[in-house]
């Protein structure tokens, strides 16, 4: 995350920069959980960027006006939920980036990031899924530690 604050502008980016922080805390805390898999991930993440960014170009029609943009706003994360339900990607966080990409500037420099950052936590919930564990199911450890140390 320090990183990503580092090449993202947080007054800019804000919205994508919160969206990277839920992924970031579904892989490390939720590893073993549906959607903190790498094809969810990225799924989802492609389809936020796709309908984020038809979006936005439809918010710069002439014409528009606040009321509609958030009218497209919300239908943006409507369709970016369908499509994730649709294909099977669920990763909730990442229909905030459709959002994102709608009321915040961006350009070309900041998705890259995005999906360094995407493509960089895929990799690592691949390659360290063995040996994260589900902070969920610490209490469930703690019980099963001390039942087989009472035990004779």
């Amino acid at each position: 995350m320090f990183v990503l604050f580092l090449l993202l502008d947080l007054n800019q980016h804000s919205a994508i920069l919160s969206t990277l922080g839920a992924t970031i805390f579904v892989v490390f805390s939720l590893p073993h959980s549906f959607s903190s898999q790498p094809r969810r991930i990225l799924g989802e993440y492609f389809w936020g960027t796709v309908i984020g960014i038809l979006a936005h170009y439809i918010v710069l029609l002439p014409g528009t006006f606040s009321f509609p943009a958030i009218l497209i706003g919300a239908l943006a994360a409507g369709v970016t939920l369908f499509f994730m339900a649709a294909t099977n990607a669920e990763h909730p966080p990442a229909a905030g980036l459709a959002v994102g990409l709608i009321f915040n500037p961006w350009a070309l420099d900041p998705l890259f990031v995005i999906w360094g950052a995407i493509i960089y936590l895929s990799i690592m919930r691949y390659a360290l899924g063995h040996w994260l564990i589900d902070l969920t199911e610490i209490p469930n450890l703690k019980k099963k530690f001390y039942k087989e140390r009472k035990s004779p």
